[in-house]
């Protein structure tokens, strides 16, 4: 190496530790314990694809292969279920960190390092191309696999889910265990739902039935375990992905029970602000929202007569959501509307007198109808929109 390389690379190379972390806090790489060796493993790929960076800076022609660690995470990531933009999301993430961490460490050497940089780059942009190329093919490898056995596990699934008797050797998965069913959606929901799987004492049986959405079961000896999975769920808003539960259930029956709680919880998803739901927030909302002879009744009796007030009520109906919320708390719905509480107190009076009842002798039949109207949407048609 000539004088200058020498130096960025002296350089790059005592700053190594802060660079890993660098590229490994910003690919969102899991925190705390590593019982399945998963944070190990992706901190042993990024080193390595430092170090392969490194290498491209002690020649200006490199020719080593591409790490196998690299090539190993991507086999491990296409077995997850990570999509290959995931995959390739990191890549890039980990590349423009390196360059980054290079330009300043060229500038530092040099203030105007201009050839010099130039080429850093260029042999880096090289080591980049041929990293892709191994990659993608390794995750294209490893697809094949992956759908083959999705396909055989799925067939298994969709049966005993339609009744038929067949045995966990089959699937993996012990089906007399204790359930939590799992239904989720996005390009990252199989990943996400093995990063709920981990850190608790359950076995997952994960399927694909269609692109970017997943069926999911976390499997325990004891229902402590599944419950404990339920207490402790959290999942990355920036994932993009939604997550329905089901509640603990067991044996085969438990097993399709859960499952169809998941199923009704996801349709009720995209009206909700979190993006995990649980069947027992919402199962009551779900049964209400496909009976038409209950949704109208409730729409009738509690939402209508509401409508011909001033703004079309929408005040009246905001004070009542408060007040249901805040545990019939008039003080508490004043301070979330930003009210004063006779404000609140002559709304809800006006509730009583369009409805023609006291709040206290409707108000799980008001907060139904509420929810019901919140799940419509202002214009929607007669049925609620979502599928099962």
């Amino acid at each position: 190496m000539d004088r200058a390389r020498q130096a960025l690379w002296s350089c790059l190379r005592e700053r190594r530790e802060e660079i890993e972390r660098a590229i490994l806090t910003h690919i969102d790489a899991p925190a705390g314990r590593d019982e399945d060796g998963h944070v190990s493993q992706l901190a042993e790929a990024v080193s390595s694809g430092v170090a392969y960076c490194l290498a491209g800076i002690e020649s200006r022609d490199p020719v080593e292969p591409v790490p196998p660690a690299l090539l190993l995470q991507a086999r491990r990531a296409a077995r997850r279920g990570a999509s290959l933009e995931a995959v390739l999301s990191d890549c890039f993430a980990g590349y423009v960190l390196f360059c980054d961490f290079l330009v300043r460490a060229t500038e530092e050497h040099n203030p105007h390092p201009g050839a010099d940089l130039r080429d850093a780059l260029h042999v880096q942009a090289i080591l980049l191309e041929r990293m892709l190329i191994a990659v993608v093919a390794e995750h294209a490898r490893q697809r094949p696999h992956f759908s083959d056995s999705n396909a055989r596990q799925l067939d298994c699934v969709k049966r005993m889910l339609a009744g038929e008797s067949i045995g966990g050797g089959e699937l993996a998965y012990e089906t007399e265990y204790w359930h939590v069913g799992a239904v989720a959606k996005g390009r990252e929901a199989a990943r996400a739902l093995g990063g709920m799987s981990r850190g608790v004492d359950c076995r997952l049986l994960l399927v694909c039935p269609e692109p970017e959405t997943v069926w999911a079961w976390f499997g325990a000896q004891r229902c402590a375990a599944v419950v404990g999975l339920l207490r402790k769920v959290d999942l990355d808003e920036r994932q993009d992905v939604l997550v329905a539960l089901g509640e603990p259930a067991r044996g085969i029956e438990g097993f399709r029970l859960t499952h169809r709680q998941a199923g009704e919880a996801i349709r009720m998803k995209g009206h909700g602000r979190d993006c995990i739901v649980r069947y027992s927030d919402v199962g009551l909302l779900a049964s209400a929202s496909r009976d038409p002879l209950l949704r109208e009744s409730l729409r009738q009796l509690y939402i209508s007569p509401l409508s011909d007030a001033r703004g079309g009520g929408g005040d009246l109906r905001n004070a009542l959501r408060a007040y249901l919320e805040a545990g019939h708390n008039v003080t508490a719905a004043a301070s979330a509307l930003g009210v004063s509480r006779q404000t609140v107190r002559a709304r809800l009076r006006a509730v009583e007198e369009r409805i023609g009842r006291t709040l206290e002798s409707c108000a799980p039949e008001l907060e139904m109808a509420l929810r019901l109207e919140d799940f419509r949407g202002p214009g929607d048609p007669e049925e609620a929109s979502g599928s099962a």
